[in-house]
């Protein structure tokens, strides 16, 4: 069965291989070949894409729709399988590249020392969701409150390339309580001045550039108090922070 099914999918690859190789000059107009060993160049992958096309195919026919697959591989068809991963599960459905280290010593071997291989990582539709892991064992948050316990994050989009410019519904000011200091250090913020409300909060420009807050207007107001507060830095001025939660962190 596995043959049948691998030999379905042979044509394709290799006539796009065969038109590759007539674009490129390697054959003359009745097929003959122009240069030596093609088959076992770095140009002929005929073989392999039909070795690999479909056990892809079936991986993915076998993934849950919030399914993920992890591919291993070096650094000789990483390329090539990037482009079948695409054709089988969709560019769109890309998640990562992992360089996972597998030699720390490096190969002593082949003018370079590799340490290295990669990991291709793919979902099969928009449903999959990758687990966080455990931040360290005895980890603690350094505050909390009638919810939870919580990092505070600054609200500012750190990065220069979104800004006023770019992203105009992310600037809007902030008005801060002055006389509402908690037992955290942080203060209260409203959407809205008035007499109570009345140190206004803005994100700070950095290198020139008018930078903006992470978060639409919608979202903010919904997380106000809760899960957003102000903050008096060093320097004296206020910044908007977000009440971070989440005990786990990315793999």
């Amino acid at each position: 069965m596995d043959f049948l099914f691998a030999s379905s999918f042979q044509r394709p690859f290799k006539s796009a291989l065969q038109t590759s190789i007539s674009k490129t000059g390697q054959i003359d107009s009745e097929g003959n070949k122009l240069t030596t060993n093609a088959e076992a160049s770095g140009r002929y992958h005929s073989d392999w894409l039909n070795f690999i096309y479909p056990r892809l195919f079936l991986a993915r026919n076998l993934l849950r729709d919030d399914g993920v697959i992890f591919v291993s591989i070096d650094d000789h068809e990483v390329h090539h399988l990037r482009m079948i991963m695409d054709v089988v599960f969709g560019e769109e459905n890309f998640v990562a590249d992992i360089c996972a280290v597998t030699n720390r010593g490096g190969r002593d071997y082949g003018g370079i020392a590799r340490t290295h291989e990669y990991v291709l990582v793919y979902q099969k539709t928009e449903n999959a969701k990758l687990n966080e892991i455990t931040k360290e064992e005895n980890y603690k948050f350094p505050f909390y409150d009638s919810f939870s316990g919580f990092e505070a994050r600054e609200l500012r989009n750190r990065n220069i390339r979104f800004n006023v410019d770019n992203r105009p519904n992310l600037f809007y000011p902030f008005y801060l309580d002055p006389n509402s200091l908690d037992e955290n250090g942080f203060y209260h913020i409203s959407l809205e001045k008035d007499r109570k409300y009345c140190v206004e909060v803005l994100p700070k420009i950095s290198q020139g550039v008018q930078t903006v807050w992470r978060w639409g207007k919608e979202k903010t107001k919904l997380n106000l108090n809760t899960n957003l507060v102000g903050k008096l830095i060093k320097n004296g001025e206020f910044q908007i922070v977000e009440k971070y939660r989440k005990a786990t962190k990315m793999l």
